[in-house]
């Protein structure tokens, strides 16, 4: 992926189309994996405070429960986050990179991926928050923030990527800041 750095005004609407291709095809996958989880969390959760209260801590005290939910062990709560703090950061690392390659300006890149790490630490925290720390219910609104926020972020780089690579118009380029893009 870094070798495009090298490349003097390389631009990824001007990449070749098999580069083009596998950037889209990783995008799609990504946007599947991506409504797959947030599908997940809203049959989990129905996407609420109180649901995702209810699904770390439990509802065994709940009378009207369909299905009794036990609280989250820290066990599982640690092979959880184990595999998707590692997966994620990675999916974000790419993403990134991508992103990195859009002609938009570096305070749009800087926010972009600002947006998506810090949300992504709120996701990867906030959920502690829930099991085992004061107030749960403000801990599920952040976590629920956080997701909504790493969403949104994901989403606009994602569109920005897609955008360079097939709508922008062949061959233009706009330089950064005003100035020529090819490093003097």
């Amino acid at each position: 992926m870094t070798q495009y750095y090298a490349l003097p005004k390389f631009t990824l609407n001007r990449a070749r189309i098999s580069t083009k291709v596998l950037i889209t095809f990783f995008l799609i996958g990504t946007i599947l994996a991506v409504w797959l989880s947030v599908y997940t969390f809203h049959h989990r959760t129905g996407l609420t405070v109180d649901g995702v209260v209810r699904y770390y801590l439990g509802n065994e005290g709940d009378p009207n429960a369909v299905e009794i939910q036990f609280p989250k062990s820290k066990t599982e709560m640690l092979e959880f986050f184990h595999i998707h703090s590692f997966t994620l950061l990675l999916l974000i690392f790419i993403l990134c990179h991508f992103v990195a390659l859009v002609t938009v300006s570096e305070a749009r890149k800087i926010l972009n991926f600002s947006l998506t790490f810090l949300s992504y630490l709120g996701m990867m925290t906030f959920p502690w928050g829930v099991r085992f720390g004061p107030h749960p219910r403000v801990w599920a609104a952040a976590a629920l923030a956080a997701g909504l926020i790493f969403l949104a972020a994901t989403a606009a780089g994602g569109a920005a990527v897609l955008w360079e690579i097939w709508v922008r118009p062949m061959g233009e380029t706009r330089p950064e800041n005003g100035r020529d893009a090819d490093p003097a």
